[in-house]
């Protein structure tokens, strides 16, 4: 389906196939595909953000507003086994949003195992980020639920961003960059 746009495409080295994701209905995907991915390690899943209208049950959507364009980024998994794309840009309360992310490029990181997706934005996903900048947040798909992970020990929102999230193969460790200076003591 020539759509005069770019397009994300999944190739099989095994099979030597070539094939564009698609929503499961068939349908092209719409809207920007981010330039940052990432798959799981057995390659079952797909991790990415895009402005589009990638899949009707994730709302692309900042506050109940339509998706204003390239600051509005909802982040998805997409797996290849079921043909099934799921929204990861979930707050505390069950909202989908937009990954609000502005002077960052959205990074995203998954476990080996698909379980873990850590992304970064600016949307507070939890009540107590105030910080108005960007943060590092963890969905863990399994549990449905999303935690903020940079934050001080005592729980405070950090005084500055934190960017760039990548997550062991066994989704134990989190690392990121942060250019907060009280995110622990002394620093």
């Amino acid at each position: 389906i020539p759509n005069g746009g770019a397009d994300f495409f999944i190739r099989d080295r095994l099979f030597r196939t070539t094939r564009r994701l698609l929503r499961p209905n068939g349908e092209e995907l719409l809207g920007y595909l981010n330039s940052e991915y990432a798959f799981s390690a057995n390659g079952r899943f797909l991790a990415f953000s895009s402005t589009g209208d990638v899949v009707a049950p994730c709302l692309t959507n900042f506050n109940g507003m339509p998706n204003q364009g390239l600051n509005s980024e909802p982040t998805f998994v997409h797996d290849f086994q079921n043909n099934t794309t799921e929204c990861i840009t979930i707050a505390q309360d069950g909202t989908a949003f937009g990954n609000i992310y502005a002077e960052e490029i959205n990074r995203v990181s998954i476990s080996g195992d698909g379980r873990f997706v850590a992304y970064a934005t600016r949307f507070p996903a939890d009540p107590a980020d105030i910080n108005g900048k960007t943060d590092i947040y963890l969905r863990d798909r399994k549990l449905n639920r999303t935690i903020w992970v940079s934050q001080a020990a005592n729980g405070a929102a950090g005084n500055s961003r934190s960017v760039s999230p990548r997550i062991s193969e066994d989704g134990h460790w989190l690392a990121f960059v942060s250019y907060a200076s009280n995110l622990v003591p002394n620093d």
